[in-house]
């Protein structure tokens, strides 16, 4: 019995001792598998979380040095999407007032940002403003730095022949379809400009796109003459929040963005990129874009590491 006694006492003595073991290992201490806690002194008093400034974005006009775009475009080799822009801008509502200053004012500084981020490419088209004072033959190639010197020297945008914005439209799209490839139209106008006429216009400018060349749509009425190319409609609106997503379908191209959400460099320079450009190019179609491309001409049907080149290449070759 003694025997025994002594060697229930023992075994009760190394179930403590591993139980111990266990329990430090548990809470990280001792040589458990538990890797140890960093211990970082912690002073709550000098944690202070600074007031976000936004003085920035409420501020509409201030130094504004524009993107370099160019650049991108050669290094990533962006592709086109269009080869012609229209551009229309809303004036002569001098007496309305948008975050303090005339609206014609800051619908101008919209412009002129759009402009100042422009790439050196060549683009048909011109600008003119929805006014009755018409010049419309006066187009032709789109040069931003020729329009922001006259504009600078105080001269006016010739107008496009009509004072409603749903009009506009449809001279726009007569003049687009007189241009050779696709064409872009830009809207710089209050939101609420864009009514049920106007959007209806802009499906007016779409549809001339989609049509063959030559083609006629009643022409008794108005010769409406179909073009070649296909047909974009980008919206810049002032005094709106969100994005007017009514001004385009799924199968269109386009975009619509409030003047606020542009203002910035990096935001003005991603919307005309959206405009401009479709991505970079990848004429092997293997998925990877030619910029990255180390193999630029892998064959069709086969599968590419992330450098465009075969993934698995014959053991006769290696």
């Amino acid at each position: 019995m003694q025997i025994i006694g002594r060697l229930s006492q023992r075994s009760v003595v190394s179930a403590l001792k591993i139980n111990l073991i266990l329990a430090l290992s548990t809470f990280g201490v001792g040589c458990g598998t538990f890797e140890t806690l960093v211990k970082v002194p912690v002073k709550p008093s000098e944690a202070v979380v600074d007031e976000y400034q936004i003085a920035l974005y409420q501020e509409p006009i201030h130094l504004f040095s524009g993107a370099n775009l160019g650049s991108k475009m050669k290094q990533q080799r962006l592709m086109r999407r269009t080869e012609n822009l229209i551009v229309l801008i809303e004036q002569g509502r001098s007496t309305e007032m948008y975050r303090g200053i005339p609206l014609d004012i800051y619908q101008r500084e919209v412009f002129r940002r759009f402009n100042r981020t422009l790439p050196h490419i060549a683009l048909g088209g011109g600008v003119w403003s929805v006014a009755e004072d018409s010049k419309v033959a006066n187009f032709g190639q789109y040069k931003p730095s020729v329009i922001e010197d006259s504009l600078d020297r105080g001269e006016s945008l010739d107008g496009i022949g009509s004072g409603n914005l749903a009009k506009a439209i449809d001279i726009a799209a007569g003049i687009a379809s007189g241009l050779r490839g696709r064409t872009t139209l830009l809207l710089i106008t209050p939101w609420g400009l864009l009514d049920q006429s106007a959007r209806e216009a802009v499906m007016r400018f779409y549809q001339r796109g989609r049509s063959q060349a030559g083609f006629q749509i009643i022409p008794q009425v108005d010769a409406w003459n179909g073009s070649s190319g296909l047909n974009c409609v980008y919206a810049v609106g002032v005094g709106g929040k969100l994005p007017m997503s009514a001004l385009r379908t799924v199968e269109d191209c386009g975009l619509s963005m409030p003047s606020d959400r542009l203002m910035q460099v990096r935001d003005m320079e991603a919307f005309v990129e959206h405009m401009l450009f479709m991505g970079p190019e990848d004429n092997d179609g293997d998925g990877v874009y030619d910029y990255k491309d180390k193999c630029p001409e892998t064959p069709p049907d086969r599968l590419v590491d992330y450098d465009g080149c075969n993934r698995f290449v014959a053991e006769s070759r290696r």
